[in-house]
């Protein structure tokens, strides 16, 4: 026997073959450190008053409501407050010219005041009347706040008997922080 010949070249590379199964998954890792905590913030908070009445009034400022409980707020929470009375007026012969109620908002000191006229014809018989208003205080003091409403009236001319009275005397505060 002769001798070996030379090795052949090399021969093409073959198709590539399918993709083998994937392997199991890994293990979770470890969950990472809690992130800290952010400041709690403060809940709104709600006041409210109700006094039926009647509550006299005359020139003299009479308080016919006030909020409860008082709310504790910081500087500078934006409290809006609702109110709502029922004039109650009953003029006798002769009837004032001009008669004129005032509703002052309170919280402590007078915050806001509405005056509300009647004049000519309309004072001259039994009149009830709505009065409503809402403030929204943007600056209260910090600390406790109860806030109140106080009524009083004037007149000119007449001199007849005048009887006035505040009936379904209404508030709320509601403190939106």
């Amino acid at each position: 026997t002769g001798a070996t010949g030379p090795t052949g070249a090399t021969g093409p590379t073959g198709a590539t073959g399918p993709t083998g199964a994937t392997g199991p998954t890994g293990a979770t890792g470890p969950t990472g450190a809690t992130g800290p905590t952010d400041a709690t913030g403060p809940v709104p908070s709600y006041a409210s008053g109700f006094a039926a009445g009647p509550v006299a009034l005359s020139g003299t400022p009479t308080t016919t409501v006030t909020s409860s409980p008082a709310l504790t707020v910081a500087a500078n929470n934006r409290l809006e407050i609702n109110y709502a009375w029922q004039l109650n007026t009953t003029f006798g012969a002769p009837a004032p010219t001009t008669f004129t109620v005032t509703s002052t908002l309170l919280n402590g000191i007078a915050i806001n005041s509405v005056n509300f006229e009647l004049s000519g014809t309309a004072v001259s018989t039994t009149t009830i009347r709505p009065i409503v208003f809402v403030y929204t205080d943007v600056a209260p003091a910090a600390g406790s706040n109860a806030y109140s409403i106080q009524a009083s009236f004037t007149l000119t001319g007449g001199g007849g008997t005048t009887t006035v009275t505040a009936t379904n005397n209404n508030i709320t505060v509601t403190n939106y922080l």
